[in-house]
Formats: C-alpha cells, sequence, structure tokens
C-alpha cells in the first residue's frame, strides 16, 4: 500500500536499454492479459538521447500479438531517470491501471495512455483507462519536451473512451526559466473525466500548459470531457484549448486557476471554437498574474452554430490591474455569460470585442451579457489569499445559478466553494 523508493523495492531493474518492464499482447484464447506489475524500483536507462525510445514500464503489442493488452495495472512503482522516453506507458489496450506510481524525470512522457494503429493485423483500442493517484514529478535542468501526463490517440479508426485521469500530483522540483512541457494533454476522446488534479510549480516564463485539449494526429476531436475539480497554479497558460478540436461537449466546472506566469487562465489557439462546440465553463476561478493584461484570451472567437456558456465564475487579478477580463473575437454562434464576478480590473474598458476595448455598460447592456453579473471591480472577499472560501459578506454568496452541479442552501454560490455559514 506504499509507493516503492530506492531502498525499498519487490524487483529492481537499472542500466538498461530499451525497457525496464515490457509486456506484450495478450492470451489467444481470451484476449485477456492480466499484466500486474507492483511495488518495483526501476531507474536509469541506458539510452542516451530523446530520440531513442525507452520506457520503465510498457504495455504494448507485437507484430504476433492476438490483442492489445487487456487488464493491466502498474502500482506503487517507483519509476526514476528514463533519459529518452516514457516513464509509464501503453500503446493502446483496454482496461488498463496506472495507480499511484511515482515517476520522475523522464524524456518524453511522464505517463502515456495511447491508442496506436502500429500493429495492423489487430484493431487498435484505447478505452477504460485510469491514472489515478500518481506523483509525476521533473527535474527542470532535464532535458527535451512532452508531458506530464499524456491521453493519445495516433490512430483514425479509434477513439479513446472512457478515460480517467484523476488525483495526480504533477510539479517541476524547482520552477524552470523555460519550459515545452504540458502538465496534462488530451487528445482525440469520447468519454474522459480529468478531475482532482494538482499541478504546480510550473515555468517562470509561459510555455506549454497545465491542462492543453488539442489533438494528437488523428481528427476526432474532443467530445464528452469534464475537467473539474483541479488546482493549476504557477504554471501557464493554465488551460489551452485548440478551438476547431473542440467538437462536442466539454465542461470546465470547479476549477481554481491561479498566476499562470505572463499568461491567459485560458487560451484559444490558432481557430474558433467550432461550429459544434459545446463548451460549459460553470463555478470556477480564475485568478491571472498581477500585471498580465487578459484573463481569458480567445482572439479567434466563436464559429457559427458554436455554443460556449460561462456562469458562475470568478474572474479576477491577483492585484489591480489594467487589461482584459475577456479578450474575445469574432463571435458568429452564441455566447451566453452571465453571473459571473469580475475583480481587480482597474481599467475603464476591462472587456475587449469586435475588435474594440469595452466598458461595462456595453458588456452587459448592448451585448446583454452579465446582467445578473458582478462587476467591473467586486471584491468577492475571500477568507485570504490562500483560502478562496467566502466571508459571511461576500457578493458571491448566493448569487449564482443552477446550472446543474450540486451546491448548498436554495441558490448556487459564484466560485469553486460553497459557503457553509
Amino acid at each position: 500500500t506504499t509507493i516503492a523508493t530506492a531502498t525499498e523495492y519487490s524487483n529492481h531493474f537499472h542500466d538498461f536499454g530499451y525497457a525496464g518492464v515490457l509486456l506484450l499482447g495478450a492470451d489467444p484464447i481470451t484476449l485477456e492479459s492480466h499484466f500486474d506489475v507492483y511495488y518495483n524500483y526501476i531507474h536509469d536507462s541506458t539510452r542516451p538521447t530523446v530520440g531513442d525510445n525507452a520506457y520503465g514500464i510498457a504495455f504494448t503489442a507485437s507484430s504476433s500479438a492476438s490483442a492489445w493488452p487487456k487488464y493491466a495495472t502498474a502500482r506503487y512503482n517507483f519509476v526514476d531517470n528514463i533519459k529518452t522516453w516514457e516513464g509509464i506507458e501503453c500503446h493502446g489496450g483496454s482496461h488498463i491501471y496506472f495507480l499511484d506510481n511515482y515517476v520522475k524525470n523522464f524524456g518524453k512522457v511522464g505517463i502515456w495512455a495511447g491508442g496506436d494503429p502500429r500493429q495492423e493485423h489487430i484493431p487498435s483500442t484505447s478505452d477504460n483507462i485510469y491514472i489515478e493517484r500518481n506523483i509525476v514529478e521533473r527535474s527542470p535542468t532535464k532535458e527535451g519536451q512532452g508531458t506530464f501526463i499524456l491521453q493519445f490517440s495516433s490512430a483514425n479508426d479509434v477513439v479513446p473512451s472512457n478515460i480517467v485521469i484523476r488525483d495526480n500530483e504533477i510539479f517541476y522540483t524547482a520552477r524552470p526559466s523555460t519550459s515545452s512541457f504540458s502538465g496534462i494533454r488530451v487528445g482525440n476522446v469520447n468519454g474522459a473525466i480529468v478531475s482532482g488534479n494538482k499541478i504546480y510549480n510550473g515555468p517562470t516564463v509561459p510555455g506549454n500548459s497545465g491542462v492543453f485539449i488539442t489533438h494528437n494526429y488523428a481528427d476526432y476531436g474532443n467530445n464528452n470531457l469534464t475537467i473539474t475539480n483541479n488546482t493549476i497554479s504557477d504554471w501557464g497558460p493554465a488551460i489551452t484549448i485548440d478551438g476547431e478540436y473542440i467538437t462536442g461537449l466539454v465542461e470546465l466546472s470547479k476549477n481554481t486557476i491561479l498566476n499562470p506566469p505572463q499568461s491567459p487562465s485560458i487560451r484559444q489557439t490558432n481557430t474558433p471554437f467550432s461550429s459544434s462546440a459545446n463548451l460549459l465553463i460553470y463555478n470556477n476561478i480564475f485568478l491571472a498574474e498581477m500585471g498580465y493584461s487578459n484573463v481569458f484570451y480567445w482572439p479567434h472567437g466563436i464559429a457559427s452554430g458554436g455554443q460556449v456558456t460561462l456562469k458562475n465564475n470568478i474572474l479576477a487579478w491577483s492585484s489591480p490591474t489594467s487589461g482584459s477580463y475577456i479578450h474575445l473575437g469574432p463571435v458568429s454562434g452564441n455566447l451566453d455569460s452571465d453571473n459571473n464576478l469580475y475583480y481587480n480590473g482597474v481599467s475603464s474598458n476591462p472587456f475587449y470585442y469586435a475588435g474594440s476595448s469595452r466598458n461595462w455598460e456595453y458588456w452587459t447592456n448592448t451585448l446583454g451579457y452579465d446582467t445578473h453579473g458582478f462587476g467591473p471591480n467586486t471584491n468577492p472577499e475571500f477568507v485570504s489569499v490562500s483560502d478562496f472560501s467566502f466571508l459571511p459578506t461576500s457578493p458571491a454568496i448566493d448569487a449564482g445559478v443552477d446550472v446543474g452541479l450540486p451546491y448548498s442552501g436554495s441558490v448556487p454560490d459564484i466560485g469553486v466553494f460553497e459557503f457553509q455559514g
């Protein structure tokens, strides 16, 4: 029930080339694997460059395999210094469990869950994959680029489903001055939850994101994806969204976003939110770093047919700042923004819309947004700078609207934490 250490373990694997533990395929009769890799200390691959594959623990399939792995677990392992590629990974499979591991100092990805077409004689699969309660840490001096936890599909014929990335701790040992690593990256999925993760101590300048919603080679997009109850601090941009790859329902709810360095809380890249997007943003706290110009940076807007709903959120800076709460490009689709609270903006025109900076009256009366909101500089009255629950006098208490999330009392509060009185 504890993670292996450098002195306490069941097996010790080190100074290997391709993999510490490599398990392939499935039983040809049952098409099940039942691989269990528990409580091992695995460290120091010998392949020297990032382009050379090396793995701490890998579940995959060979050219003679009957199926991708099914029922495989890696748990309580300590995987350290896999110089070139992944700490723990699967190239595909079903009912794969990566639980309670400690992955440290990896070249490409800490934990990778994939769907891969490389064995064309067996159908690609990527479903029921659980990545939970892992610690993933990286030294700022390690080379390479990638992701701490990656859900990935490179196969056009497989859409990953029932992917769970929950209660993991992701951080740098010390904050780097540059970074090409995201905390969690999700792409091409129909059914996933990213919940309860702590992502912190990221780069001191903008790098890759705390959470990156994108695509990975295949072009299905993202649907039925929920990102909830995560804390992302000092990692920026905190959330990046490839607009065109929101192809259905994506919910961001109850997340606490703190001080992404010189970056927005949510950044939209390259394209508008797509014509089939249904992006729900409910009951979050977005606290941008003092002095950065935007809390949300959505310069490409919303395509015709697309829907973005923004309710019960707190958008603020850590100290009074002149900038835009929302920098919004062309809205051909629909934005439903209401019951949000805006704080610490000192500009007279704290919104950017249709090519110009706009004031609160334009935002509410002309555009019809946040007619039940609080702004442009309303103090939410947090308990302290580190406790984001409310004082009894907070205007956010009972000021939200029911969006289907649990709440106390007769009316929801704005923000993440319900006032308990």
